[in-house]
């Protein structure tokens, strides 16, 4: 939480530079797959956020697509790492399609510490959205669980990661209706002690519906909240928490998460200060939106899949 005051040098590249918080941090943002150079030992608080499942893109009233799954969402505050080159991976969000829907993509960067371990951290995709339709009715898919790969590197140690929450059942109303998906699960192997803090979940699961209704369920959160199957206005959870500064506009009233995918159908509508509107596409992506004391809550930034911050003291 005291954020990272680094020595001897010590600096963190390779991402979208942001100086503009004015709270005296630097933010280093990665919105693709790439490297982060590091140079020196230093103290960073990092993000690491997956791409959210999509939904299915097509429906009626009654032939109706589930949301997709939030991805995780990992924080970790006080890391205190070492110089090096390190792979950074961002999970893409899952594509979306007529009657098609997909998971999202796992983010994570290994970082070597300065006890001389090398940490994986990361963070699971979302689950994909179920269809509903007279032709096939499915279920949502199953999160991510938080990954132990990097670009092809296996760890099966020292890995620390949430996981995706699980897409929401399609319902074919009237007819049929399918549950929705579990979320993955987290990982917490050899993760470093104090002053290292960390914060992960356990992906939600999606909702379900009920063969009556004429909306489908939503996806479930990657922090943890499972997706609705109610028969009426259906709300997609908040799919994420509160990070520092981030974006400096809002404070500490903007959440930043990675949501799952959503239709007219599968949990398009917000409700006071607790829900959003999501990826109208149906493709999953990363946003950050920015809390109202009533009403509705306004999007403030997105990118196409998950993301990555590392902020350290300027």
């Amino acid at each position: 939480m005291n954020g990272g005051l680094f020595s001897s040098g010590g600096n963190l590249t390779g991402g979208t530079r942001d100086e503009s918080h004015g709270d005296g941090y630097i933010y280093e943002i990665f919105f693709a797959s790439g490297t982060m150079e590091v140079t020196g030992n230093m103290t960073i608080d990092l993000l690491v956020v997956g791409g959210g499942g999509s939904a299915p893109n097509a429906g009626t009233s009654n032939q109706s697509q589930g949301g997709g799954g939030g991805a995780g969402w990992t924080g970790i505050d006080n890391l205190e790492i070492a110089a090096g080159s390190f792979n950074v991976v961002i999970g893409a969000g899952g594509a979306t399609g007529q009657y098609n829907s997909a998971q999202g993509g796992d983010s994570s960067v290994p970082i070597l510490l300065q006890n001389g371990t090398t940490l994986l951290v990361g963070s699971g995709g979302g689950g994909a959205g179920g269809r509903g339709g007279i032709a096939a009715t499915t279920g949502g898919g199953v999160g991510r669980s938080a990954p132990t790969v990097n670009d092809g590197v296996s760890y099966a140690s020292n890995v620390v990661g949430s996981s995706g929450g699980g897409g929401g059942g399609g319902v074919y109303a009237g007819n049929y209706s399918m549950s929705g998906g579990a979320g993955g699960t987290q990982k917490n192997t050899g993760a470093p002690g104090s002053p290292a803090a960390i914060t992960i979940y356990s992906g939600g699961a999606g909702g379900t519906p009920s063969n009556s209704q004429s909306f489908a369920a939503t996806g479930g959160s990657g922090t943890g909240l499972v997706g609705n199957g109610q028969n009426n206005n259906t709300y997609q959870p908040p799919d994420g928490a509160g990070w520092h500064s981030y974006p400096a506009a809002a404070g500490a009233n903007s959440t930043i998460f990675c949501a799952g995918g959503a239709t007219g159908y599968s949990g398009l509508l917000p409700s006071g200060n607790d829900y959003i509107n999501d990826a109208t596409s149906g493709s999953g992506n990363s946003q950050t939106y920015t809390k109202s004391v009533s009403g509705t809550n306004g999007t403030s930034s997105s990118t196409s899949g998950g993301i990555i911050i590392a902020r350290f003291l300027a």
